[in-house]
């Protein structure tokens, strides 16, 4: 890096930065201060020259900041173009006046912070400077109204009262107002007797309980103003003793007497309330703190103060409060004013003679019962209590921030009172009573349990029981007799379920149950008898089954028992002496019969070895006593397998059933099948085997059919009857049946094309069912078939997607098959909603090139167009389309046929919701080119979805917007010079050129704009066929002066039009004249006198002020501040197209006068002071040519520093220098404009 152009050691771095970057900033400057100066002078012509100078100077400067290489503004090349390019962009649009409006706004910036102009004596000044208001209206005068002397005891009405625990006293208030207090005198009468006594108080007394009110704080606006200059004064007044109160005398510090306004005030004792527990006979807890539920409770409120006394107390029952209120509370037989409503806060209360008594405090008592229904914490609270007074103490404020309920600091004050209330726990036996008494075995103990309702935390419990034992002779219970007195126990219980332990027969009998807190309740049962049966024994006795035909097939034990049931009873059966097999017995009775059946020939023993009851166990029986044997030949056997005992069928079909056969073989069945009341037999001989299927006859009528083994012969010959478990066939009367339910009282639905359909079925039978159906398409064409499987008779539908006729051809069910061609509702139609369509509505601007395209009539740009659809349906319509742009190539505004487009944009998407059956497409007209318009679908209020539009098939619609045509001066800007009255086809007259873009033939209208006569006009041209066309018939109707010639508007040959606001000047000269602006002679200091030159500027005037001589250079109008009075006079005028300098032989002279004058009091501010009735005088001095006129107002206070005109009065036709006016109205008296007979000045001007 290459070190600075100008060494560090003369400049730094950081200076030669500061100092390159001030200089762009000053050039930045300058050119702002030029371009100010342009516009500020309206010299249009020169932009031109401003623009290329700077843009010159400040490319000149970028190039040559890189040489020095001053460090970070050394930039690159690429750079260095950049910012000369930004640079002359900049000053190209500052420059460009008429199509940039940042130059307008900096100019008026520039104006607004430069606000100067030339006087007449051509010195810059500021127009507010030369005339202000305040300096020709001043002063004002101000009318106060005393007032008078009052004092008023209570004057806000408050309430108050003494508090009996301390001895602080209560200061009322007394106001006193425009005057200092001096002495007080109070009557103060006694309550009881209605005696009085006079309290004084001295000055030195009242100064410190004086304090001083200010103004705003007396109420209303009107009395704050009338109080503005008044004292006013509160002093609150110590009152230690309770009694009526009533001002007596009141002298200010002159010794005056000040007005008193009647006023009683009544003292009493501030109210109290204090709440106190009961005691309850019915409350065994003994504890404080603590109550039984049931219990009743007699809490009793204490209130103090002057009747009718209102209070409000809380209760709480485990956090759930209720809030009560009592009111009118009072001693019997009282009478006071009170019980009217409150006493009147202004005038007297009382008057002599009357009694006082009924402002006395009394104490009055109410008792709350309560019943105690609910278990948990009570608590009461004194929330407020008030008196007849109006005193009010509200209790749940001041300790707002303590827990109530608990508060040691409450209770002391009698505020709160709490308990806690506990249930009452109770006791039973819950499985022993004297009908069910516990059975204890010889040695052993029982655990019986009992029930205990209540809490650990309620706990211990004490139990007490009664123990009678019984005669250990008979201890069955029934008649035992009494060997010793009853016994008591106790029982220490925790828990609700625990056991007493019971190792003795006797009964047990519970007297009482007692908690922590509460005495209980003994429940039943109440009573528990234990007895000590004898153990079990058992009797058997052994008799042979006998067979006429095979002799002994078995044996039967009769079984004799004693003990407690259930008994269990184990026996052996030995088989031909060596198979051995054990089997136990549960015998619910003392009496049972066992029958032992072999199903195989041999030997066998029967033995029982042991016994047990339901108190003792396994007990040995002697093997010898209770054994036999015999030899058995069996009998032949058959019954139906378990499987076969219960089947199913269908009407018509055979049932077949599985039989166990045991025996000899051959066998030989008979059976028989009962259906109501028929019967028949069938007999099936040579049956071999231990299992046969039998099949029965075909079962042709519906319900139970019962298959009963009547007998078996065995290969022997032994017949056998049976009387084993008959099977039972189940034959249905019905067979299934499947049918479409229907939707709505319809066999028949509309659905929304393409989606799914659900059909009812309603199905009789047993579950499951296959179901089959066929579809018929709605065209009657190709059918199709489905088979289905449904587990639910009622619930279940088919799900279809097609139009058409659906119907059931087959179902079947779990057994049988079924029947769909018996119900009449065996089919079901599908059918769907008609889809939702739309369609071009034929117009003359559409021209129909295909079925589904058309092209629009052609339109130009900007143009409102609209495309109109037909909309089918119901309504509301969506409808979606989309808009693609296709810039247009050149103007030939031929369509394109639709194949033959290419995008050029991507298509923008549109939802069109419409309500209607007609809607309109708004057509995009803001930029030329060509444009298609592409329905992609339309939805309605049936078909709401979407997706469901890929079906439908498009329409599209193409639109040419044609160019809008151009129009525009060659030379914009250009200021064309003319002479008054010269030929149009002069040479020497340049013509104004134009040049188009468009189609010809073109029409172009223009605005003139005559400066002078401040008129504009129109003047159109039209058939004009050339690109760039010379105008020159304007200059015939321009008359001296500067004409602005404006483009309004253009059309070209397709009816398309196009504004413009571009520009030229024509100047129209003659020889240089000066008129007045205005025919008036006489003008006021700081008005504008003005004056119109005609010719070319810039011109030359000379003009006379006071004597002196003075030149200007300026432009049209010629316009300068009066800052001054004198006389002022153009003597002679000049422009630039000559050196000619008119002499004007009748001066034009302008007399300019000062703007009069008017004071209020000198210029300066009064204050008056006056009574009421008197009045106050108010001078207005006036300065200027009579006769005067000028108007002054009258304001009030409306607050704080603000004041409100109520009144305006103008006085005219005075015709000397002063003026004056006598008011008794209080307010601020000031003028605000005057008038002389040439010039006005108002304040604010």
């Amino acid at each position: 890096m290459y070190p600075p152009l100008i060494s560090e050691q003369y400049i730094d771095a950081g200076s030669q930065r500061l100092y390159a970057i001030g200089i762009f900033v000053l050039i930045q400057a300058v050119k702002l201060y030029e371009l100010f100066q342009i516009h500020y002078e309206n010299k249009l012509d020169m932009e031109l020259a401003f623009a290329f100078k700077y843009m010159v100077i400040e490319g000149l400067y970028l190039f040559l900041l890189p040489v020095f290489r001053i460090p970070w503004l050394t930039f690159t090349p690429a750079t260095t173009v950049i910012l000369i390019i930004g640079c002359s962009i900049t000053t190209i649009a500052l420059s460009a006046a008429s199509t940039f409006p940042l130059a307008a706004t900096l100019s008026a910036i520039g104006r607004a912070l430069y606000d100067r102009e030339l006087s007449i004596t051509e010195h810059r000044v500021r127009a507010k400077d030369v005339v202000h208001g305040s300096d020709h209206i001043s002063g004002r005068h101000v009318v106060h109204i005393l007032p008078e002397s009052t004092a008023k005891l209570n004057p806000y009405g408050d309430v108050f009262c003494l508090d009996r625990t301390t001895s602080t006293p209560a200061y009322v208030p007394m106001r006193l107002n425009a005057t200092e207090p001096g002495a007080v005198q109070l009557y103060h009468v006694n309550f009881d007797d209605s005696s009085y006594e006079l309290l004084n108080f001295t000055k030195r007394e009242l100064r410190k309980w004086t304090e001083f009110v200010s103004s705003e704080s007396v109420g209303s606006a009107e009395a704050g103003a009338r109080a503005q200059n008044s004292k006013i004064y509160d002093i609150k007044l110590p009152l230690s003793k309770p009694g009526l109160y009533r001002l007596a005398k009141v002298s200010d510090t002159a010794n005056l007497n000040v007005k008193i306004h009647p006023a009683d005030v009544v003292l009493s004792y501030c109210p109290s309330a204090a709440i106190r527990g009961g005691t309850s006979p019915s409350n065994s807890a003994g504890l404080a703190q603590d109550r039984c539920i049931g219990a009743l409770e007699t809490p009793e409120l204490v209130i103090d103060g002057v009747p009718p006394l209102r209070i409000k107390y809380s209760r709480s029952i485990q956090g759930r409060d209720l809030m009560f209120a009592v009111q009118s509370i009072q001693p019997d037989r009282f009478s006071s004013p009170l019980l009217q409503g409150r006493l009147p806060r202004d005038g007297k209360v009382w008057h002599a003679g009357e009694t006082l008594e009924w402002a006395n405090a009394e104490k009055v008592k109410i008792s709350l019962d309560t019943a105690l229904n609910q278990v948990g914490r009570w608590a009461y609270m004194i929330d407020e209590v008030e008196d007849g007074l109006g005193n009010l103490v509200n209790y749940s404020k001041i300790f707002e921030n303590k827990d109530r309920e608990e508060s040691p600091l409450l209770a002391k004050k009698g505020l709160n009172y709490g308990f806690l209330v506990h249930p009452r726990p109770s006791i039973r036996y819950v499985s022993c009573d004297p009908e069910k008494p516990v059975n204890l075995a010889k040695g052993k103990a029982a655990n019986v349990p009992l029930q205990l309702s209540g809490t650990l935390d309620e706990g211990p419990y004490q139990v007490l029981l009664q123990y009678q034992p019984l005669d250990e002779s008979d201890e069955d219970g029934d008649t035992g007799k009494v060997v010793a007195a009853p016994r008591q126990l106790e029982l220490n219980m925790r828990n609700g379920m625990e056991r007493l332990r019971i190792d003795k027969p006797g009964t047990y009998t519970i007297q009482s149950v007692k908690g922590k807190f509460c005495d209980g309740d003994v429940l039943e049962s109440a009573s528990c008898l234990a007895l000590t049966p004898a153990e079990p024994t058992v009797s058997v006795k052994f008799e042979d089954i006998e067979d006429k035909c095979v002799g002994s097939i078995g044996v039967t034990a009769d079984l004799t028992l004693t003990g407690t049931p259930p008994f269990r009873l184990q026996y052996q059966v030995i088989t031909n002496r060596q198979h051995v097999k054990t089997e136990y017995l549960t015998i619910e009775n003392t009496r049972h019969q066992l029958q032992f059946r072999p199903e195989k020939a041999g030997h066998y023993t029967y033995e029982f070895y042991m016994l047990s009851d339901n108190l003792y166990q396994n007990i040995q029986l002697d093997r010898s006593q209770f054994r036999t044997e015999q030899t058995v030949k069996v009998l032949a056997t058959a019954g139906f397998a378990p499987r076969s005992l219960s089947s199913r069928c269908c009407t018509g079909d055979s049932a077949e059933l599985d039989v166990d056969l045991h025996g000899t073989g051959p066998f030989t069945l008979t059976y028989e099948t009962v259906h109501g009341n028929k019967r028949t037999q069938h007999v099936i001989p040579d049956i071999t085997g231990e299992r046969y299927r039998l099949t029965t006859p075909p079962l042709t009528k519906g319900g139970t059919y019962v298959v009963a083994l009547l007998s078996v012969e065995d290969g022997n010959g032994c017949r056998r009857a049976l009387s084993e478990a008959d099977a039972h066939v189940e034959v249905r009367r019905q067979r299934p049946a499947a049918q479409f339910g229907a939707i709505d009282g319809r066999m028949n639905v509309k659905g929304l094309m393409g989606q799914k359909v659900q059909i009812p079925l309603r199905l009789t039978g047993e579950a499951p069912w296959s179901i089959t159906y066929v579809h018929k398409n709605a065209s009657g064409g190709a059918e199709s078939s489905t088979t289905v499987m449904k587990h639910r008779p009622n619930g279940e539908y088919i799900t279809v997607s097609d139009e058409g006729l659906y119907e059931i051809t087959d179902v079947r069910d779990a057994y049988c098959p079924g029947d769909s061609t018996a119900s009449s509702k065996s089919a079901f139609e599908v059918s769907w909603f008609d889809r939702p369509s739309l369609e071009l509505v034929a117009s003359e601007r559409l021209a129909f090139k295909e079925a589904r395209y058309a092209v629009s009539k052609d339109v130009c740009e900007g143009e409102e167009d609209a495309l109109e659809i037909a909309l089918y349906g119901a309504p509301p319509f969506s409808v979606l389309y989309e808009r693609e742009y296709i810039p247009s190539p050149g103007e030939s505004g031929s369509s394109s046929s639709l194949l033959s487009t290419t995008s050029g944009s991507k298509p923008v998407k549109f939802d069109l919701q419409a309500a209607t059956k007609y809607a309109n497409i708004q057509m995009e007209t803001s930029k030329y080119g060509r444009y298609r318009y592409t329905l992609r679908g339309v939805s309605d209020s049936v078909y709401e979805d979407k997706s469901l539009l890929a079906a439908f098939e498009p329409v599209v619609v193409e639109q040419t917007v044609h160019r809008r045509p151009e129009a525009s001066f060659v030379n914009p800007g250009t200021t064309y010079r003319s002479c008054w009255k010269a030929e149009v086809e002069d040479s020497s007259i340049e013509p104004i050129k134009l040049r188009f873009s468009g189609v010809a033939p073109f029409a172009v209208t223009l605005e003139v704009k005559h400066e002078n006569e401040g008129q504009s006009e129109t003047v159109t041209i039209s058939n004009i066929r050339e690109k760039v066309y010379s105008l020159r018939s304007i200059y015939a109707g321009l008359g001296l002066g500067k004409h602005v010639i404006t483009i309004a508007h253009v059309r070209d040959g397709r009816g398309c039009t196009r504004s413009k606001q571009e520009h030229v000047t024509v100047m129209v000269a003659d020889v240089a004249t000066i008129v007045a602006s205005s025919p008036r002679e006489d003008y006021c200091v700081g008005e504008r006198v003005s004056f119109v030159l005609t010719g070319v500027p810039p011109f030359e005037v000379e003009y006379e002020f006071n004597g002196k001589r003075q030149r200007a250079t300026t432009h049209s109008p010629f316009s300068r501040l009066a800052s001054s009075a004198g006389n002022f006079t153009i003597t002679s005028v000049k422009d630039s197209a000559s050196t000619c300098k008119v002499n004007l032989s009748e001066k034009l002279t302008k007399v300019i006068h000062e703007v009069p004058t008017v004071k209020v009091s000198e210029g300066t501010s009064i204050v008056s002071d006056i009574h009421e009735g008197d009045r106050a005088e108010i001078v207005f001095t006036l300065e200027g040519a009579a006769p005067f006129a000028f108007t002054y107002t009258r304001s009030e206070r409306a607050g704080h520093n603000k004041y409100r005109v109520v009144e305006t009065h103008t006085v005219t036709d005075v015709y000397e220098d002063s003026y004056s006016i006598f008011t008794s109205m209080e307010g601020v008296y000031e003028a605000i404009s005057i008038e002389d007979r040439y010039c006005r000045a108002r304040i604010g001007s």
